[in-house]
């Protein structure tokens, strides 16, 4: 017609239509193994708060039905991560390696680096709690022979006074306690919460046969120990009841103070040995 312009090109397309400014996003240049890495990290990090919520809203709930639930859910979240992070790495080397210029890989990163923050974080908790939990049990251990440290400081103080200022023979002064003390027994020579051994202290080897007068208070007079009846030693037995305890072994000074002896240099303590 008269007055009007043709302005379509021979594909049919009108010249004067402006370009859509709408970027479609294409799903399918995606590895698919890249979508899975996503889809397990997303799992592991909601499944990681169901944990959380759950022990804000149920703190009481049954100590068993806790344990199975927070086991089970525990292990699907270490196995989501860890198939996050294969999968993450997988994917990484198809976009590399394949000729089609596939997309993605800032997907696979932000699965592999989450998986790695998760692992990081859930093996520095668990140590956390072991230690916390190690140090504990010590505490309580620790607790149990405190008394039986006493009741032996204070029969030695006794038996001190009733021959002229001397203290036990080292060699014998288990013997000696109990025949000089009625209220020491043998089960006072024990700690408690220890399973294994007749005694669990001994006695300083360098106090034998001294006055108990010339002994400076801050000696160690007995001291937790890993052997038999009678025993004596000094430093060099301490060292070796090391493995057998993992923190801390008390000492009895003269003085009567209980003190402990930690491995880990926690408290810097020097025990003196030779009066």
């Amino acid at each position: 017609m008269i007055g009007s312009r043709d302005t379509k090109d021979n594909s049919g397309k009108s010249k004067d239509q402006k370009p859509s400014s709408k970027v479609v996003f294409n799903t399918a240049e995606i590895p698919i193994t890249c979508r899975l890495a996503i889809a397990f990290t997303i799992l592991g990090i909601l499944l990681s708060g169901v944990i959380l919520l759950g022990m804000i809203i149920h703190p009481s709930v049954s100590p068993t039905v806790e344990y199975y639930t927070v086991i089970t859910i525990r292990y699907v979240i270490l196995l989501s991560f860890a198939i996050a992070l294969v999968l993450g790495i997988i994917s990484l080397l198809v976009i590399h390696f394949n000729t089609k210029n596939l997309k993605g890989s800032h997907c696979a990163i932000y699965a592999i680096t989450l998986s790695i923050v998760f692992y990081s974080l859930f093996f520095s908790f668990k140590y956390a709690v072991r230690r916390a939990n190690d140090i504990h049990h010590e505490h309580l251990r620790a607790k149990a022979a405190e008394g039986n440290l006493h009741q032996l400081g204070r029969a030695i103080v006794e038996y001190a006074k009733n021959h002229n200022g001397y203290l036990p023979i080292a060699n014998k002064w288990c013997d000696l306690l109990i025949e000089h003390d009625e209220e020491i027994s043998k089960d006072t020579f024990k700690n408690p919460q220890e399973p294994n051994g007749i005694c669990n202290f001994a006695f300083n080897k360098h106090l034998c046969g001294l006055r108990l007068a010339n002994v400076p208070n801050n000696t160690v007079l007995l001291f937790e120990a890993n052997g038999g009846w009678n025993l004596t030693g000094d430093a060099k037995l301490l060292k070796e009841s090391e493995p057998h305890r993992k923190w801390v072994i008390l000492l009895l000074l003269v003085d009567g103070t209980v003190d402990e002896y930690w491995f880990s240099g926690v408290r810097g303590l020097t025990p003196r040995w030779i009066p």
